[in-house]
């Protein structure tokens, strides 16, 4: 799912970079988490332990922490530089600095990663040596997940939001850099002809991300290229979900680049 969208505006978002689709891809697993624990079900509570996991899995494919730091401090100064020019809100950047520095102190706070105590629950690596296998969480195969899943919900869910706390740091950073990159960008009407555009976006700064706004149920595109050069194709989803077709006619959609 995009980063935001209602029954009238719907919101794609394509990343340029590997560090980008890492963000997007965790925040992505964090608000399925964080569903699972609103919920009552054990299945939900299921569902929840085994997104940690994917969490967890993301996170040993490279130093993230490390990769999050970097873009705090990148971003900081970025913000900073803006300090100078005319117009600059001066009280809501000082509290932005302010909520990366928050960000930056929590994330550097210990010199253990946090997601290095999950690495070693017992409990989790039971599950996580099953999930290779199509149905492998299966109550015969995993009798002490079975019976967790079984406990009442009051009894679950701490223990799943507790697991979530752990890797909050990291959370709350993915959440606010994301923010503050989608938020530098300012959408602006554009028109597809024929349901295909394409941009060479200027400017000195690369384009990070773009986010293309459409406002039809069933219509959405398929975006390629670099932060160089970008192309958008607009397809119509058919009848069956599996079944989509090019659009033939022009399309207007609203197009953000995102390049702080």
């Amino acid at each position: 799912m995009s980063a935001g969208s209602s029954h009238s505006r719907i919101v794609f978002e394509q990343p340029f970079s590997e560090q980008i689709r890492t963000f997007l891809r965790l925040e992505h697993l964090f608000r399925r988490a964080r569903h699972g624990l609103s919920r009552q079900s054990p299945w939900d509570s299921l569902s929840g332990a085994e997104t940690v996991l994917e969490i967890l899995a993301l996170l040993g494919r490279g130093d993230v922490r490390r990769a999050l730091l970097k873009e705090t401090d990148r971003i900081s100064q970025a913000l900073q530089d803006y300090s100078h020019r005319d117009g600059v809100d001066e009280t809501r950047l000082a509290g932005v600095l302010e909520e990366l520095r928050t960000v930056r102190e929590n994330l550097g706070r210990d010199q253990i990663s946090p997601d290095r105590p999950l690495r070693e629950n017992d409990f989790l690596a039971m599950i996580q040596q099953r999930l290779s296998i199509p149905g492998g969480t299966c109550g015969f195969d995993l009798p002490r997940l079975h019976a967790w899943l079984e406990l009442a919900a009051d009894q679950r869910k701490p223990e799943l939001a507790g697991w979530l706390d752990q890797l909050s740091p990291l959370e709350d950073a993915v959440r606010e850099l994301l923010q503050l990159i989608r938020g530098s960008a300012v959408e602006q009407p554009e028109l597809a002809k024929r349901g295909f555009y394409m941009q060479s976006p200027s400017g000195s700064q690369d384009c990070r991300m773009v986010r293309v706004v459409v406002r039809e149920a069933g219509l959405y595109p398929e975006i390629s290229g670099n932060r160089h050069r970008f192309t958008v194709r607009f397809l119509k989803l058919g009848e069956l979900a599996g079944q989509a077709e090019p659009v033939a006619e022009d399309v207007s959609f609203g197009l953000a680049l995102c390049q702080l």
